[in-house]
Protein backbone atom coordinates (compact mmCIF):
# COMPACT_ATOMS: atom_id res chain seq x y z
CA UNK A 1 0.00 0.00 0.00
CA UNK A 2 1.25 3.47 -0.89
CA UNK A 3 1.29 5.97 1.98
CA UNK A 4 -0.22 9.44 1.74
CA UNK A 5 3.27 10.95 1.97
CA UNK A 6 4.57 8.78 -0.89
CA UNK A 7 1.53 9.68 -3.01
CA UNK A 8 2.04 13.39 -2.35
CA UNK A 9 5.77 13.19 -2.97
CA UNK A 10 5.37 11.17 -6.17
CA UNK A 11 2.79 13.58 -7.56
CA UNK A 12 4.75 16.67 -6.47
CA UNK A 13 7.92 15.36 -8.13
CA UNK A 14 5.96 14.55 -11.30
CA UNK A 15 4.41 18.01 -11.30
CA UNK A 16 7.85 19.63 -10.98
CA UNK A 17 9.16 17.41 -13.78
CA UNK A 18 6.29 18.40 -16.08
CA UNK A 19 6.76 22.10 -15.28
CA UNK A 20 10.49 21.89 -16.04
CA UNK A 21 9.84 19.96 -19.24
CA UNK A 22 7.37 22.58 -20.45
CA UNK A 23 9.64 25.44 -19.38
CA UNK A 24 12.63 23.97 -21.21
CA UNK A 25 10.71 22.99 -24.35
CA UNK A 26 8.85 26.05 -25.68
CA UNK A 27 8.32 24.35 -29.06
CA UNK A 28 6.48 21.32 -27.65
CA UNK A 29 3.96 19.66 -29.93
CA UNK A 30 0.39 20.78 -29.16
CA UNK A 31 -0.84 17.22 -28.56
CA UNK A 32 2.03 16.54 -26.15
CA UNK A 33 1.29 19.86 -24.44
CA UNK A 34 -2.35 18.95 -23.88
CA UNK A 35 -1.34 15.56 -22.47
CA UNK A 36 1.28 17.08 -20.15
CA UNK A 37 -1.09 19.77 -18.90
CA UNK A 38 -3.78 17.16 -18.13
CA UNK A 39 -1.24 15.06 -16.27
CA UNK A 40 0.03 18.11 -14.39
CA UNK A 41 -3.49 19.15 -13.37
CA UNK A 42 -4.18 15.64 -12.06
CA UNK A 43 -0.97 15.74 -9.99
CA UNK A 44 -1.81 19.20 -8.68
CA UNK A 45 -5.24 18.02 -7.52
CA UNK A 46 -3.71 15.13 -5.57
CA UNK A 47 -1.16 17.44 -3.95
CA UNK A 48 -3.75 20.08 -3.08
CA UNK A 49 -6.11 17.53 -1.53
CA UNK A 50 -3.29 16.04 0.57
CA UNK A 51 -2.11 19.47 1.74
CA UNK A 52 -5.65 20.43 2.73
CA UNK A 53 -6.10 17.15 4.61
CA UNK A 54 -2.76 17.54 6.38
CA UNK A 55 -3.59 21.13 7.35
CA UNK A 56 -6.94 20.05 8.75
CA UNK A 57 -5.31 17.23 10.71
CA UNK A 58 -2.61 19.53 12.08
CA UNK A 59 -5.19 22.14 13.07
CA UNK A 60 -7.11 19.46 14.96
CA UNK A 61 -4.00 18.31 16.83
CA UNK A 62 -2.99 21.88 17.62
CA UNK A 63 -6.49 22.76 18.77
CA UNK A 64 -6.39 19.85 21.22
CA UNK A 65 -3.02 21.10 22.45
CA UNK A 66 -4.42 24.61 22.83
CA UNK A 67 -7.27 23.30 24.97
CA UNK A 68 -4.94 21.21 27.13
CA UNK A 69 -2.30 23.89 27.67
CA UNK A 70 -4.20 27.16 27.21
CA UNK A 71 -1.52 28.18 24.70
CA UNK A 72 -2.74 29.43 21.32
CA UNK A 73 -0.92 27.47 18.61
CA UNK A 74 -2.33 27.49 15.09
CA UNK A 75 -1.20 27.14 11.49
CA UNK A 76 -4.36 28.51 9.92
CA UNK A 77 -4.75 32.26 9.46
CA UNK A 78 -7.06 33.80 12.01
CA UNK A 79 -10.30 35.26 10.74
CA UNK A 80 -11.45 38.62 12.07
Amino acid sequence: MVSKTETFKKNYEKLKSIANELKNNPDIDIDALVSKVKEGVACQKVCKARMEAATKELDSVLQETNQETNIDISIAPKED
